[in-house]
């Protein structure tokens, strides 16, 4: 939508949730049902396009609003992917399955890893990776630190697109690498891009954030300074979220990286389960 449709739409939205909507007929909109939308920069306009016309789709989401709506409140993880954790705990679920299921919420993910490496657990040596603290933890003791954290948990669903970007970029980071049968090589990777947007989740410099969490220095380097063997996958899988092809073009040249390849490792980010929403 141009800039004239656009202000046209929010005047509708504005509209049908004021009184007069019951007694007078809306303004007409320039959204169309059954449509895909993209470049729709704030919260007004989503909830016009999805709720009050019923488009097919929106491309993209105004992350920047949603986040800016929760700066002064205590970010949680969604109740969506608490609940899904304890649901697969209760059914003696795989390692793998709870595996993957904390790494769908980034800040569940990271608040996991900071319970287990706490001081009230006594460790001798820190836990890097959620595989290796559900081993140390328990089905048991997940659930019931699940449990407690329901109540305060999040629930509004504008946030679940921001947190399902975080877990496409840990995707695609992921992939690019493609650390073939090295398991926890992979998951440090998956880690290194879940981990990277943090600060904008928390509201915290990152490496104030990571710094709570025995990680290794391949991580840090990569998500605090950009430098280190993972960092030229971290950044690539960045530059792969905006519209431009150009910069991955030129990134791909730099890195000494084959365009088909990532093309694939793109494809690969999307159709994976992990990145379908948590039900």
């Amino acid at each position: 939508m141009d800039e004239q449709d656009t202000l046209q739409a929010l005047r509708t939205a504005r509209f049908l949730r004021s009184p007069e909507a019951l007694a007078v007929a809306p303004p007409a909109t320039p959204v169309q049902a059954g449509h895909l939308y993209e470049g729709i920069a704030s919260r007004a306009l989503a909830d016009h396009c999805l709720d009050d016309v019923k488009t097919g789709e929106l491309c993209g989401w105004p992350v920047d609003e949603m986040l800016h709506l929760y700066r002064h409140e205590m970010p949680q993880p969604g109740q969506q992917a608490i609940q899904a954790v304890i649901n697969a705990a209760s059914n003696d679920a795989s390692l793998e399955v709870l595996e993957g299921l904390l790494g769908q919420d980034p800040i569940l993910a990271y608040r996991f890893l900071v319970h287990v490496n706490s001081a009230a657990n006594g460790l001798s040596r820190g836990i890097d990776s959620l595989r290796r603290a559900l081993m140390m933890m328990g089905f048991t003791a997940l659930k019931t630190w699940c449990v407690q954290q329901v109540p305060s948990a999040n629930t509004d669903p504008n946030l679940n697109p921001v947190r399902r970007d975080m877990v496409l970029r840990a995707l695609l980071t992921e992939f690019l690498l493609d650390a073939g049968g090295e398991p926890d090589l992979r998951r440090e990777i998956y880690m290194t891009g879940l981990f990277s947007q943090l600060d904008i989740l928390l509201n915290e410099p990152i490496d104030q954030i990571l710094g709570r969490l025995p990680l290794s220095d391949r991580i840090l380097e990569a998500v605090c300074q950009g430098t280190g063997d993972y960092a030229p996958y971290l950044q690539l899988a960045r530059t792969l979220e905006s519209m431009d092809a150009y910069p991955v073009i030129a990134m791909c040249e730099d890195f000494e990286m084959d365009l088909d390849e990532v093309n694939r490792a793109l494809l690969r980010a999307l159709g994976t389960p992990a990145f379908r929403p948590v039900k």
